[in-house]
């Protein structure tokens, strides 16, 4: 406790507990709080949060919540346990799905939905089930309804089920999105929440808002009612699909959630690039672009401020990243900066998924860019002053090193010889569906090739001839 400093800012409190924001270093963190006693209620609550500990220290995915520690409070009178979690400052969902002045459009109810099912199908691979998955349990990590991202992770697993622990009669889980075999049931009780959920998401309406008791909803459930689907747009016909698939009665009959995704998958793919409900005008641009022209601000929209590597990973996994390792050298400790992520890769836009020899579409996969910024002699955004001391101090004559050019869209090759510094502008065309770099006489399909050219014949920049002996490695902090 320590290490942390807790802040005034509370974001939930019950009778038995707290959640508060904290410092913790340089993190921003969520201290999840339960004091132990005789009180059944707070005993209760405190067995659920020693079984939320556990289950979240089996788990590493971009779509559940980050749990970085736990520990004892001795500063209260009776004994408290605290889980330090990742704090989401956008809050949960149902803020979201229940505000009538927010438009939510088809593409980013679908890429809400995925994230989920991206996160449960994670956690039932781990032989785990949520048994009380609502939109009160699942926090916001991006938001960005223009650009249709709406990116969530899983929280609050108190109620949580390991393979090895038997099946409780205790278990409720909340009656609006309870399964009508909560009680006794498995895995596919988490699909029937999630059915609900994407009701709600599509109607924005709170299901069985009507019923007054939750005996009701309970009663109505166990007989095979279900809110009315009937109103939901015809566009979200697929979706609706879904939803009826996943609160069948018999749990058998459910999607899991590696089906659902996939199902999601193909309404994303099956809605108009032009459509009303996409949120883009007719006439807009945006709607006039091929998707892969904005992958680089899908990605963006995607991250924090300051994400960790873990996360930034997965985001390029996403994108068609081959190779995300190569991105480690973008890291400031584990951590990567929206700001740095944004100033190296706005020399290589657009950012396209992928090339073929067909290609007409000027611009770098991300497996390109990786190439180039972790070759060991890429130095980032320098200056050519800042170049000339480089060389100067750990250089001999010969050496070189690559670095960000002040053109966009351009890479600059220093080079220092006994008495002089050279600059060496290198830019890129298409051949053949190729990307090809150019420099001076020389071209290659790959910035490694192409110093190996200058390596072996010395090339003339304005006029003289310059040589290339020996790459100037990075060695300071970029």
């Amino acid at each position: 406790m320590q290490d942390l400093t807790i802040l005034n800012t509370e974001v939930g409190q019950g009778g038995h507990g707290e959640v508060r924001v904290a410092k913790w270093g340089d993190n921003d963190v969520a201290i999840k709080r339960v004091l132990s006693g005789s009180d059944q209620t707070q005993n209760t609550l405190y067995v659920s949060l020693m079984n939320e500990m556990k289950v979240l220290s089996k788990l590493k995915h971009p779509n559940i919540v980050q749990m970085f520690g736990f520990c004892e409070d001795e500063t209260v009178k009776e004994r408290s346990v605290c889980i330090v979690m990742k704090y989401y400052p956008k809050g949960s969902l149902d803020k979201y799905l229940y505000n009538a002045d927010l438009h939510l459009d088809t593409r980013v109810i679908i890429q809400m939905m995925l994230s989920i099912a991206s996160g449960m199908s994670y956690l039932h691979s781990m032989n785990i089930r949520h048994q009380d998955l609502k939109p009160d349990n699942i926090l916001v990590k991006n938001f960005n309804p223009k650009e249709n991202i709406c990116d969530v992770v899983l929280c609050d697993f108190g109620l949580s089920m390991l393979s090895d622990v038997q099946n409780s009669e205790t278990i409720q889980g909340t009656v609006t999105y309870a399964a009508p075999e909560i009680k006794t049931g498995d895995y596919m009780v988490d699909a029937y929440s999630f059915a609900i959920i994407l009701w709600e998401a599509c109607t924005r309406e709170k299901a069985w808002s009507k019923c007054k008791f939750n005996a009701e909803i309970e009663e109505q459930v166990k007989n095979g009612a279900r809110p009315d689907v009937s109103g939901i747009h015809v566009e979200k016909k697929g979706l609706v699909k879904i939803i009826e698939k996943c609160w069948s009665q018999d749990p058998k009959d459910r999607f899991t959630f590696e089906q659902i995704f996939e199902e999601l998958k193909k309404c994303e793919k099956g809605l108009p690039l032009n459509s009303p409900v996409s949120g883009l005008p007719l006439n807009s641009p945006s709607s006039a672009r091929r998707p892969e022209m904005v992958i680089e601000e899908k990605i963006e929209g995607r991250m924090d401020d300051s994400t960790d590597w873990e996360a930034f990973e997965n985001i390029l996994m996403d994108f068609g990243c081959e190779k995300p390792e190569k991105f480690k050298i973008l890291c400031e400790g584990n951590k990567v900066s929206k700001e740095k992520w944004t100033k190296y890769i706005n020399y290589f836009q657009p950012l396209i998924t992928s090339r073929t020899k067909h290609s007409a579409q000027i611009g770098f996969t991300l497996g390109q860019v990786a190439d180039v910024i972790s070759l060991p002699f890429f130095h980032g955004d320098l200056s050519a002053s800042e170049a000339i001391d480089v060389l100067e101090t750990h250089g001999t004559s010969g050496s070189y090193l690559l670095r960000f050019s002040s053109s966009k869209g351009n890479l600059t090759l220093t080079v220092r010889e006994p008495t002089d510094y050279a600059n060496l502008r290198i830019s890129y065309d298409l051949q053949d569906g190729q990307i090809v770099f150019c420099g001076g006489e020389f071209k290659s399909v790959s910035i490694r090739e192409l110093m190996d050219e200058y390596e072996r014949k010395s090339p003339e920049i304005d006029g003289k001839s310059f040589e290339f002996k020996q790459a100037c490695n990075r060695i300071v902090k970029r």
